[in-house]
């Protein structure tokens, strides 16, 4: 495979954050892929993420030939001009391939696309399930995301701490990842009962490992593209208990049945699928416990 494979960089320059550089640049892209398509014979394009989903629908306008697949890995819920701006450019290549059904129903819905697809993310091999050997003891909660706003790890933290202080049992909620919250959650978590029973581990890249050493999986983010956590959990059956957000909640957790959002507390196989809803959410802890 190596030797018939050959990378190229386009050795850009890091500062992008001028919008006219950012305009040059793309330009510039454009340019060295048709220079590379012409030179190699390139009949068969494949771009991901937003930046070469624009180049590869501005290219498909000037060069019919090539087919073009734009691989869209984030869910799109068309909140500014630029998101749109790809979207349409992507009406005109060859196929749209998204991961997630309920993020090509909006695109559809929004943008009458007629070239997309979904195309589920690639999950690692089932035989590979880990020993759930509980330890007998404390109940204990799971988060495993990187601490930014849209993780909504304080609506989860504000719920076990409800829990906490209505039945002051052996509980714990660990707490996976860090990123641009960390120190906000950590002080925020220290003024709380339940303080002294949850705790902020560390970064871990492979969680798999020691995700069934663990009760439950928590999570209740605002929107996500695909929570391969969820797969890891349900590998090693590890129950879920989610809010109903967009994408991929309904999704995984109903098998795919994305046919209405999540009105009320909704139990199925795989885990617990419940609204933006602090109330429900704290009431399906306490059932499980």
């Amino acid at each position: 495979l190596n030797k018939s494979c050959r990378h190229i960089s386009l050795n850009e320059p890091q500062n992008k954050t001028n919008i006219f550089n950012r305009i040059r640049l793309i330009i510039c892209r454009i340019y060295t892929l048709n220079k590379i398509i012409s030179n190699d014979k390139i009949d068969f394009i494949i771009t991901w993420w937003n930046i070469p989903n624009l180049m590869g629908g501005i290219y498909k306008i000037f060069y019919k030939k090539t087919y073009i697949i734009n691989s869209i890995h984030n869910s799109f819920f068309i909140q500014n001009n630029f998101e749109k701006l790809i979207l349409i450019l992507s009406k005109k290549v060859n196929k749209i391939v998204f991961v997630s059904k309920e993020a090509e129903n909006i695109a559809k819905l929004k943008f009458n696309l007629q070239n997309s697809c979904t195309i589920y993310n690639f999950t690692s091999d089932t035989k590979y399930i880990y020993k759930n050997d509980k330890s007998v003891g404390a109940i204990k909660f799971l988060i495993v995301w990187r601490l930014d706003k849209n993780k909504n790890h304080e609506f989860i933290i504000n719920c076990f701490n409800e829990l906490y202080k209505k039945w002051y049992i052996n509980i714990e909620l660990d707490i996976i990842w860090t990123w641009n919250l960390s120190e906000y959650l950590k002080s925020y978590t220290s003024n709380l009962e339940s303080s002294m029973n949850i705790k902020f581990l560390w970064q871990k890249n492979n969680v798999e490992q020691i995700i069934s050493k663990y009760s439950y999986l928590l999570m209740a983010s605002k929107y996500e593209w695909f929570p391969t956590v969820f797969i890891e959990a349900i590998k090693n059956w590890l129950p879920i208990i989610t809010t109903d957000f967009k994408t991929w909640a309904k999704e995984i957790i109903r098998n795919n049945n994305i046919t209405k959002d999540c009105t009320k507390v909704e139990v199925w196989i795989n885990g617990i699928l419940t609204p933006q809803d602090m109330n429900s959410y704290i009431d399906w802890l306490e059932k499980w416990i």
